[in-house]
């Protein structure tokens, strides 16, 4: 098991007074993906964290706390390529190594190279999308894109 994170985004600068609570979660994403959510210690790492994770894909104002999606395919070059070496194997095997163990990937694997559910979560609490992966946000972002980081959640899983 491990824990990762879930970042609070929007268009607009959002003031703290505006920072969603766990309490978000409860209904559905605890017990689905997580097992538990808490307010990060602290918030300042985790976004470095992100900024590190999004290196040449995104930019991190810390102070401003702005994120700019520069080169969003950047991140997916990696798991394109993963994926279709999988579908290439996946068309290629035989009858008999379906029956068996013999295939290389697991589902989980294979589902995780286009929509990894235990990475990083952004939410933009409704405002266009709600609470995704962030696979599925860049998939929706556009390169130039700003979105400011208010809150941010640890979730153990």
């Amino acid at each position: 098991m491990s824990h990762s994170r879930i970042f609070q985004i929007s268009r607009e600068k959002i003031s703290k007074d505006k920072y969603i609570t766990e309490d978000r979660y409860y209904d559905s994403f605890v017990g689905e993906i997580a097992d538990y959510i808490d307010t990060a210690e602290d918030r300042t790492e985790d976004i470095k964290w992100l900024k590190d994770s999004l290196k040449g894909i995104a930019t991190i104002d810390l102070k401003k706390g702005l994120m700019t999606i520069t080169n969003k395919e950047n991140y997916f070059k990696g798991f394109y390529e993963e994926f279709i070496k999988a579908a290439k194997e996946i068309a290629g095997a035989a009858f008999e190594d379906f029956c068996t163990t013999k295939l290389s990937f697991d589902e989980y694997h294979l589902r995780s190279m286009y929509n990894d559910c235990f990475d990083f979560y952004m939410d933009d609490n409704g405002e266009c999308y709600g609470n995704q992966t962030l696979m599925n946000f860049l998939r929706n972002a556009n390169n130039g894109d700003k979105f400011y980081i208010g809150q941010v959640f640890d979730y153990h899983y």
